[in-house]
């Protein structure tokens, strides 16, 4: 959103105070939001589990999320905002769409995702069918960020199960 829009939508969001309207301040539109008011929306272990992943932090107001979550073929993709840096692991964008469009509705076989920043075409294809993904990527953190997805993706209310068992890691920060 543009820089007149996005104080709009804020307002907009807070003034409504539902727990959707909390959830999109908190991972769509990078605002703060009050931690009692987060701990009785997703329970107070939840909330617990994301500040300990990384997901959550401290500011002011309550929690913010440094990351965005994006919705993409029934998955929740984690990723950095555009401007966080020389080392943001992108979730998907219209070049990731453009990409998943061209490619097969069903997926037999397998994938090897080399490059898989936070795991989008992994994820994706896995949920198209594909029988074994391999994702991988030289940047650390873009690869925690991967696990990360696969987990949520296997999470209650998530779109499936994890092909394959994953690491606890938390999620690098940027310095």
């Amino acid at each position: 959103l543009d820089t007149v829009s996005l104080p709009l939508v804020r307002w907009t969001l807070r003034a409504r105070d539902e727990p959707g309207d909390r959830m999109a301040l908190l991972f769509c539109y990078g605002d703060s939001v009050p931690s009692a008011a987060l701990s009785h929306d997703l329970g107070e272990d939840l909330v617990r589990a994301l500040v300990g992943a990384g997901v959550l932090r401290d500011a002011p107001g309550g929690l913010a999320c440094p990351f965005r979550l994006t919705p993409l073929e029934g998955l929740w993709i984690l990723g950095d905002e555009p401007s966080a840096g020389a080392d943001a692991v992108m979730g998907p964008g219209p070049t990731t769409l453009e990409l998943l469009r061209n490619l097969p509705a069903r997926c037999e076989g397998a994938v090897l995702d080399l490059g898989t920043g936070a795991g989008t075409f992994a994820l994706a294809l896995a949920g198209r069918g594909a029988s074994r993904v391999v994702a991988t990527d030289l940047n650390p953190r873009a690869a925690a960020i991967s696990r990360f997805n696969a987990r949520l993706r296997a999470a209650p209310g998530g779109s499936g199960r994890s092909r394959r068992t994953m690491t606890r890691s938390r999620i690098a920060s940027r310095s």
